[in-house]
């Protein structure tokens, strides 16, 4: 006897929309944040643990996926999932970088913004003795931009 959560599971993911939605959010994701799937899923590192964030948000708000069929994409479990979501909303009312990541969720395209990231990665392999953290240069970056429009006005 299969046990209800394990129907709704399987339904859930037996969907139509559900099918096209879920590569297209990993696929959003990874482009925005620069991370495979596989990293999404194994690492602990802030910006991939940000993309595993992004995911959950995105396949909560995009699919009709159960908690625990999303928990099951990134091997995480309900509860998790609940935080990430909880966590994106809350978080960007007061961060334009998690705010622009959002939208762009939200609007299903990524910002052009988000493509400059390939060319701060290659610089700062060209020029190893200063690390840099790309996610943190596009941080200060859509920070600003508010700033440096109101300075041309």
């Amino acid at each position: 006897m299969i046990s209800f959560e394990k129907r709704m599971i399987k339904n859930s993911e037996n969907l139509f929309n559900n099918k096209k939605y879920v590569p297209f959010c990993i696929g959003l994701v990874s482009e925005l944040m620069g991370v495979s799937l596989r990293e999404m899923k194994v690492s602990r590192v802030r910006d991939k643990t940000l993309a595993r964030h992004l995911l959950h948000y995105a396949l909560r708000s995009k699919t009709t996926l159960t908690l625990e069929g999303i928990g099951k994409i990134t091997n995480k479990n309900h509860s998790t999932v609940i935080h990430s979501v909880r966590y994106i909303n809350d978080a960007s009312e007061n961060d334009i970088y998690i705010s622009t990541l959002k939208n762009c969720i939200d609007n299903e395209k990524a910002s052009p913004i988000f493509a400059s990231r390939n060319l701060f990665t290659e610089a700062s392999i060209v020029n190893k003795s200063v690390p840099v953290r790309v996610e943190e240069i596009i941080r200060i970056v859509l920070k600003n931009i508010g700033k440096w429009s109101q300075d041309k006005i």
